[in-house]
């Protein structure tokens, strides 16, 4: 058994195995990144992927290293690899990242049944306080933030909840607002006539006036026609200028714009936003409004989205693609630096099926060419993600073709069979067929 002491003990050895002359390009960088030590960090990834020089052997727990996606290195290209060891993707991470801070990520089976308890537990404290006015009643969360990548489907999650509930839903897109709209605007109110005598005791009629503030009809005034309320969509809200994030703060807080507006007592208030990563200004939130909301980021993942796209009439093809774990990182891809302004996202997908279908005359059937899928696909999801998706529903052609053809040549083989045959056999033959189709 070989001592490993330091580097230049370790260094020799790895000298000795072909296996990692690829890799002198990571050692240097782990030297610049770890240190001097480096090495020894490098020896434990080695020992979790068994692939230590013969003869070599280090003890440690059995759960050191944070490099649990190292399951198989020899099938690891030396671009991921580097990413494994910190170099920053090109991509942005659908999850939490510096600008949504440690929140806890859920998918959409989580978010709706996130959003359907904060529903639900309003109903009950506002059941419960009716039952008992006078019991202290804890009441939970009623509002909650969704943080989340551009075009993921928080929206549509929140209208999925609707139709689950039978509630209503109002989305008002913040960024696309006016300070006025949450404090009203000013108008004057005729109240009447009044007498009054001036100093030579002549009698004048006087205008009764008053100020008042008219609301957007687009706030409830009712808990609607079943009396279950509904969700009052804040869409965009951290992208809102801070002169309406300012005006909106009181209503958050307390459901009241002046002493003019409350709102229903079945509402609930759900805000969105999309990351710093995910827009091309600067964010700003006040930390007192932030400290009003419960804050979930919500990270889409291939197979409940898939789940979706199976309810909807999406290309089948698309559905296969992202049920491959191999192609699921196309899910949602953008890039940092905005090298392509078509990037993939959920929405992205749904948009370019429906186009695919226009495209085959509504037949999904119809079969089109390589370069017309390309076509389409990129105006929605990019040349990379058109290029690869293109390329995969190609070969999928190819076999669907040699499918096809297989059975071509087995039906007109039977055919030939049974031509001597009654026509009464033929026409059973005929029948079982199309029974088994």
């Amino acid at each position: 058994m070989n001592k490993i002491k330091n580097y230049n003990d370790f260094s020799s050895t790895l000298e000795k195995v072909d296996f990692f002359d690829k890799f002198n390009e990571i050692l240097n960088k782990l030297k610049n990144w770890i240190g001097k030590h480096y090495w020894i960090y490098w020896l434990l990834i080695l020992k979790k992927a068994n692939k230590l020089p013969e003869g070599v052997n280090v003890y440690c727990p059995e759960s050191y290293a944070s490099l649990s996606d190292i399951k198989e290195m020899n099938s690891i290209e030396l671009k991921e690899l580097k990413e494994s060891f910190g170099e920053k993707s090109e991509y942005v991470p659908l999850g939490s990242t510096e600008s949504t801070w440690n929140v806890p990520e859920v998918d959409s089976v989580e978010l709706k049944e996130n959003i359907i308890d904060i529903y639900k537990s309003k109903i009950e404290y506002l059941e419960k306080k009716e039952a008992d006015p006078k019991k202290p009643i804890y009441m939970g969360s009623q509002s909650a933030f969704i943080w989340g990548a551009s075009g993921v489907g928080k929206t549509e999650i929140l209208n999925q909840v609707s139709r689950e509930l039978d509630i209503a839903i109002i989305t008002i897109h913040l960024s696309q607002r006016d300070p006025s709209d949450f404090k009203g605007v000013p108008y004057t109110e005729f109240l009447g006539k009044t007498k009054v005598v001036n100093q030579k005791d002549q009698q004048n009629e006087r205008e009764q006036k008053r100020t008042k503030w008219a609301l957007p009809a687009v706030f409830p005034r009712t808990n609607g026609k079943n009396k279950k309320g509904g969700i009052l969509f804040f869409d965009e809200l951290n992208t809102a200028h801070s002169s309406i994030l300012d005006a909106s703060l009181p209503f958050i807080q307390t459901g009241k714009i002046g002493t003019s507006y409350v709102l229903p007592d079945h509402w609930i208030i759900i805000a969105a936003g999309n990351r710093k990563e995910d827009v091309q200004k600067k964010l700003a939130m006040d930390p007192i409004l932030f400290n009003r909301f419960q804050h979930i980021t919500y990270v889409p993942i291939a197979k409940n989205t898939v789940d979706y796209f199976k309810s909807k009439n999406i290309n089948p093809d698309i559905i296969s693609f992202l049920s491959d774990e191999k192609y699921q990182k196309y899910l949602h891809r953008k890039h940092k630096y905005n090298k392509d302004p078509n990037w993939t996202s959920p929405r992205r997908w749904e948009e370019a099926s429906d186009d695919d279908y226009f495209e085959r005359g509504e037949d999904w059937n119809k079969e089109l060419s390589k370069k017309q899928l390309k076509e389409i696909y990129w105006d929605h999801l990019g040349e990379d993600t058109a290029r690869v998706f293109a390329d995969y529903v190609e070969e999928k052609n190819i076999e669907r073709r040699k499918i096809r053809e297989e059975n071509a040549k087995k039906m007109k083989e039977k055919m030939s069979k049974n031509k001597n045959k009654p026509d009464e056999e033929e026409k059973e033959k005929d029948l079982d067929m199309e029974l088994k189709k």
